[in-house]
């Protein structure tokens, strides 16, 4: 009995350190978020059993403890602090379990209402945000460039589908957004502040910060745990010029599966394509993946 007590006790230490970084993360990516907002997340990932985050891993539940209505209330409680109305500002849901019913179909321009008995919430699936969490991974804001073809994500989360929805529209840069002070002190600024700041910075089109972000993430000692990681990284050297470096990091994700990450790899270099100036260098990039990652276009 001793030993399930001491087993049950690490669980649930390891849910609320989980809890505590996918909040702390979701605040240096979105540090507001627009009212009547709803975010989408993952109940499942494929998840590590070792300490590395390496692989093999295994299609397992993100939080066993933590329903999406325990997380719509702390998400209430950090970007609406004030709000103490019977009006909710913001709703979370695992997309698995809602779709068909408070979640209506993964269709624009559809309402959203759902009654929290404490509170209501009205909202609408043009305004969704949608989130990928799998740890020691990155918290990752779903592209809807790219993500709808992201096998890395379990077939049954339907994140693929959540992440079409999804809109870096809806987040507020200039707030300021902290989890409250039961979630301790803010962690150590490591690879996962680099990475969420840096798409915030890609969000804003401030290439030069993500490079300057990626400068400080490439020189700590950590690596990637998700291949995606590295494409915001991609998107800013290839925004200020550096095609070898983008090029470089897309070979590196490359290399991790190409059936996986290639048909992502053609999507974000056809992006870059339409968004960066044509150019002898581009074109040479341009010519040099399509071909290495087989993409169509």
């Amino acid at each position: 009995m001793a030993g399930r007590q001491a087993f049950w006790m690490n669980d649930y230490r390891r849910e609320w350190d989980s809890q505590k970084t996918l909040f702390w993360q979701m605040t240096w990516r979105a540090p507001g978020l627009e009212p009547n907002t709803t975010v989408l997340l993952n109940d499942r990932a494929f998840l590590s059993s070792s300490a590395t985050g390496q692989l093999p891993r295994v299609d397992a539940r993100v939080f066993n403890y933590y329903a999406d209505n325990s997380l719509a209330a702390v998400l209430n409680w950090i970007y609406a602090p004030d709000n103490h109305s019977d009006q909710m500002d913001y709703l979370l849901f695992y997309p698995k379990s809602r779709l068909g019913g408070s979640l209506p179909a993964f269709e624009k321009d559809l309402p959203i209402n759902y009654d929290f008995l404490a509170g209501t919430f009205e909202g609408n699936t043009s305004q969704v945000v949608a989130f990928y969490y799998s740890p020691p991974g990155c918290l990752r804001l779903l592209d809807p460039d790219i993500d709808f073809e992201n096998r890395f994500m379990p077939d049954e989360t339907l994140m693929r589908e959540a992440a079409r929805l999804s809109s870096s529209a809806w987040i507020l840069p200039g707030k300021t957004a902290t989890p409250p002070t039961v979630y301790g002190s803010e962690p150590p600024r490591g690879r996962r502040y680099y990475f969420e700041r840096a798409d915030l910075a890609r969000q804003m089109k401030d290439w030069e910060q993500v490079v300057r972000l990626a400068e400080i993430a490439f020189a700590l000692d950590d690596h990637p745990n998700d291949p995606v990681e590295r494409f915001v990284f991609v998107e800013g050297y290839a925004h200020v010029g550096d095609w070898a470096r983008a090029q470089e990091l897309s070979v590196e994700s490359f290399r991790v599966s190409k059936e996986y990450v290639a048909p992502m790899l053609c999507s974000l270099w056809a992006r870059i394509a339409r968004e960066t100036a044509p150019g002898a260098a581009q074109s040479a990039a341009l010519d040099a993946l399509r071909e290495k990652f087989a993409c169509a276009w």
